[in-house]
């Protein structure tokens, strides 16, 4: 062959198909933009994902229709792609709340377009937009996208940091000899055969040889440590009030109807999911009381309708009674759904004051008033803006019906126990205000406990730091009973807080299990394998 012939080869061989690739064109702004994310921390990237699609936008073809077709589905794709990349819940996830989100308010929709897509990001866009515009005169911005994409998958797979917020690994095992070590999924399993095993027996006495008294358990939506720590309320005088403070509890759940439920619940250990809608009846903690002479009542602040919450916590959490006293109240709040939220205080004052003579009472009261999407009433601040007002307020009411509660010589076993927290500065594994993931920072709620009317040596709260779960709740309350402060016993929070049993920390949502397993923090999805997560 020639020179001559060579160079015509050549050029066939050039200008076919093959070297013919189709520039991605505005499309290149996209993945430069998703590069420019993901080294900030603020998406993940999907290597070949994003290839795939990116080799999908240039690559040739011949037939119009077929070309058309493709620019259709790009569209989409895309979309999804981000969305994937994204720190949002799973789209799986979505499709099953579609019934709850469809509840929410439109001001709460507004609300949260406003928290993730400000005007400052979109002003960021347009400067962007201009400079790509600008730079695509200049260079090939295709090759550059290309360039960005392959850099940023390989440097992202390639090393550790996946920058200040989290970085997820694959578990991995260590074996010794012919002997596998621990797993997550062997841990988990000794861990539920354990709980399994766990029962609080009921103390041998009955109410008609005591002093009776009222138990009060406050179960408010909406608060954690970290939620605490981010609005500076770690050091509030509420927490000097109590006799003993949980500091490592867990919730378990990061959702208001399965939290409620494993507390209500608490006389057996801890359950699977699944396990909560169908308990054994000697596991409810209301119906274990009233076998000891209280009469067991659920009230709330609100009307209990979103996610069946109220049946749910009849009909699974042994609460037979519904004391509708906010009905007789004016609200303070619009919640998240647009339906009324009333004043903590003046719901549980309500309660107090019914009390028959003689009548000792369990009253689980279920608060609102921290819930993401609420709207103070004649307020223009959002729920975030408010957040740490509603805090300090509810903070307030329950350290002056403490007062009050004294004032008026009650009997009176207070335990404020949190459902989870309300995420408001994010982990890292999904955006603040999101609770798809029972993360630590969601599922770390502090516990209060305070017998009044009792006697106690102690003049500072004490701390127990061991981790602890529901279990707990029912070994101070029992333990309290046992101990029969109000008919000759003596009252001892030290023994009460020696007594708690301590429990390995796993957490779980429906199709999501989160756990501290060897030191590390790991997670599993629905249909994945374990992974850990790494600050």
């Amino acid at each position: 062959m020639d020179n001559r012939q060579y160079q015509l080869f050549r050029e066939q061989w050039l200008s076919s198909a093959l070297f013919s690739l189709r520039s991605p064109g505005k499309w290149s702004f996209v993945f430069l933009l998703k590069a420019v994310l993901c080294w900030l921390s603020l998406m993940s990237f999907s290597t070949v994902y994003n290839l795939a699609v990116f080799a999908l936008i240039i690559v040739p073809i011949n037939r119009q229709w077929v070309s058309r077709i493709r620019d259709i589905l790009i569209w989409p794709l895309m979309i999804a792609l981000f969305y994937y990349d994204s720190y949002l819940p799973p789209v799986d996830s979505l499709l099953n709340n579609l019934t709850q989100l469809a509840q929410f308010s439109f001001g709460y929709w507004l609300e949260l377009a406003e928290r993730y897509i400000s005007m400052a990001m979109i002003a960021w866009l347009v400067v962007a937009w201009i400079v790509f515009l600008y730079f695509q005169n200049i260079f090939r911005m295709g090759s550059v996208a290309f360039l960005a994409i392959v850099v940023t998958g390989i440097y992202f797979q390639t090393t550790d940091d996946q920058g200040p917020l989290v970085d997820i690994q694959p578990v991995v095992t260590e074996q010794v000899g012919d002997v596998s070590a621990e797993t997550p999924a062997s841990f988990i399993d000794e861990f539920y055969q354990a709980q399994n095993q766990w029962y609080k027996e009921l103390p041998a006495l009955s109410l008609t040889d005591t002093n009776p008294f009222d138990i009060l358990l406050v179960n408010m939506c909406s608060i954690s440590w970290a939620d605490i720590k981010a609005v500076g309320l770690e050091n509030h005088r509420l927490f000097s009030e109590f006799d003993i403070i949980l500091d490592n509890y867990n919730s378990v759940s990061s959702y208001s109807g399965p939290s409620a439920l494993r507390i209500l619940q608490a006389s057996c250990g801890q359950k699977p999911h699944q396990q909560i809608y169908q308990p054994n009846r000697q596991c409810l903690l209301a119906e274990n009381l009233a076998a000891l002479g209280f009469s067991a009542e659920l009230f709330m602040n609100h009307d209990g309708e979103f996610d069946n919450f109220k049946s749910s916590l009849m009909s699974s959490g042994g609460l037979n009674t519904f004391r509708n006293i906010q009905q007789q109240l004016l609200p303070t709040m619009v919640a998240f759904d647009g339906a009324a939220v009333f004043d903590d205080k003046q719901v549980i004052e309500g309660w107090m004051s019914e009390n028959e003579a003689g009548q000792a009472r369990f009253g689980f009261y279920n608060s609102l008033t921290l819930h993401d999407g609420n709207r103070r009433l004649n307020s223009t601040q959002n729920s975030l803006q408010s957040y740490k007002e509603r805090a300090v307020l509810m903070f307030e009411q329950l350290i002056s019906i403490i007062d009050q509660a004294e004032q008026q010589n009650r009997k009176l076993l207070l335990i404020v126990v949190p459902e989870h927290g309300a995420g408001l500065t994010g982990d890292g594994v999904q955006l603040a205000g999101l609770r798809e993931v029972p993360t630590y920072s969601l599922t770390h709620v502090p516990v209060l406990f305070k017998l009044i009317g009792a006697d106690s040596a102690n003049s500072k709260p004490i701390r127990v730091t061991k981790q602890t779960n529901q279990n707990a709740i029912s070994s101070l309350i029992i333990n309290t009973l046992a101990q029969q402060p109000f008919s000759g016993g003596r009252y001892q929070p030290q023994a009460l807080a020696d007594a708690i049993p301590a429990t390995e920390w796993v957490s779980e949502n429906k199709d999501i299990r989160f756990m501290l397993w060897q030191d590390k923090q790991v997670l599993k999805l629905k249909g994945q394998n374990w992974v850990e997560i790494r600050d």
